[in-house]
C-alpha cells in the first residue's frame, strides 16, 4: 500500500485517526498510538485484533469494523509503513 494511500484509508475512510494516532500528535486519544505498533507487535496479533477486537479484549471500545481480509491488511500495510519497516 502506497504511504499517501493509506494515510487517506487510516485518517478518512475507516476513521481511525478519531482515537488513535498514526503520527506523533496527529489523531485522537482514547485509543493507543499505533506509529510504533509494528515495533511492538507482532503482524499476525495485528491484523487479528483489527478484525476482531472484542476477541482479545471483550472491553475495549474499539467498534467491528466489518472489513475484508484485503481491507485489514491493507491497514495493517499502512502502520508497517509508518512503523518504519520497508
Amino acid at each position: 500500500v502506497a504511504l499517501r494511500m493509506g494515510t487517506m484509508d487510516f485518517r478518512k475512510f475507516k476513521g481511525c485517526q478519531a482515537c488513535h494516532q498514526d503520527a506523533e500528535g496527529e489523531g485522537g486519544f482514547s485509543g493507543p498510538q499505533l506509529y510504533t505498533a509494528w515495533e511492538r507487535l507482532q503482524p499476525a496479533y495485528i491484523v487479528s485484533f483489527i478484525t476482531d477486537p472484542k476477541a482479545w479484549d471483550s472491553n475495549t471500545i474499539m467498534p467491528q469494523m466489518e472489513m475484508n481480509a484485503a481491507a485489514v491488511n491493507k491497514l495493517a500495510d499502512y502502520l508497517r509503513l509508518i512503523g518504519g519497516e520497508e
